[in-house]
Formats: structure tokens, C-alpha cells, sequence
């Protein structure tokens, strides 16, 4: 089992933009996150190698369980003495964008070639996304044994 933090406001990964270049007139696609999802994705990778503290790559099928971790906004809580206060009316689960699966396959592009040869080997996904301090990104990977059936 691999298990790490990974701290800060997760991005998104999935969406993509096309369009045509100027110099060469074919269409291009490019991730839609730009450079704080590239960054994100590079933190991601880095907190994986130190948790995998030199151990090779995973090679059979894997569980992949990732909880994103979100700021809430200060929209939920009162004002003045009340500041530190949750409105009756703040929503329980954050159910705004990005959405838990693009904020999943960042996680998994991320961890492809520093934790497993390829996220394909993932059978099984498990993502959350609550309302917490600090913003972070826990997430554990654990082999599953061999099907002996």
C-alpha cells in the first residue's frame, strides 16, 4: 500500500480546447487546466516518488482511493462576531466544479510511471470530495492480490 498527502487546491484534468495554429493551420489540442494544472499534476507526482521511497513500479491490478479535500467558501460562514460560524444554509458536500472525476484522472495522469506503469492497471476507484482545512489530496493505492479462482 502506498499512502501520501498531497497539499493544496486540487485541478482538474480531463478538458480539453482545440484550436488551430497560426503557423501550421492544423487543429491542436491542449488541456484546458494550462499551467496550475501542469503544476498541480507535477506536486501530485513528486509527493508520490518520495512515498514510494524507491520501490518499484506497481505491476498487477490496483485500488485507487483518493479524498480531495476543499476550502469552503467564506460565502458559508456569518459575519463579524459570527465570522467563524456555518450559515445554517452551507451545503454539507461541495457540489460545485471541477468535477470529482477530472479531479480523479489529474490524480491518476499523475501517478502513471511514478506509482504503476500505466493507470489502466486501476480495477477499482474510489474519490471523494468533502469540505475541509487544509485543502489537500489524500490518497492510497493498494495492490489487490491475484485471482487465484
Amino acid at each position: 500500500m502506498i499512502e501520501f498527502t498531497v497539499h493544496g487546491e486540487a485541478k482538474p484534468a480531463g478538458s480539453k480546447r482545440a484550436f488551430r495554429n497560426q503557423h501550421t493551420g492544423r487543429i491542436q489540442l491542449v488541456d484546458a487546466s494550462g499551467k496550475k494544472g501542469a503544476n498541480w499534476r507535477a506536486r501530485v507526482a513528486h509527493e508520490a516518488k518520495e512515498a514510494m521511497n524507491g520501490r518499484p513500479l506497481l505491476d498487477g491490478p490496483l485500488v485507487l482511493k483518493a479524498m480531495f479535500v476543499r476550502a469552503r467558501p467564506k460565502s458559508h460562514y456569518g459575519t463579524g462576531k459570527n465570522k467563524d460560524v456555518l450559515k445554517p444554509t452551507a451545503p454539507a458536500w461541495p457540489t460545485t466544479r471541477p468535477d470529482t472525476t477530472k479531479l480523479l484522472r489529474a490524480v491518476e495522469d499523475s501517478l502513471s510511471s511514478v506509482i504503476y506503469h500505466d493507470d489502466s492497471q486501476i480495477v477499482t476507484q474510489i474519490a471523494t470530495k468533502v469540505y475541509g482545512d487544509p485543502p489537500r489530496v489524500e490518497i492510497i493505492v493498494t495492490e489487490l492480490e491475484p485471482d487465484t479462482a
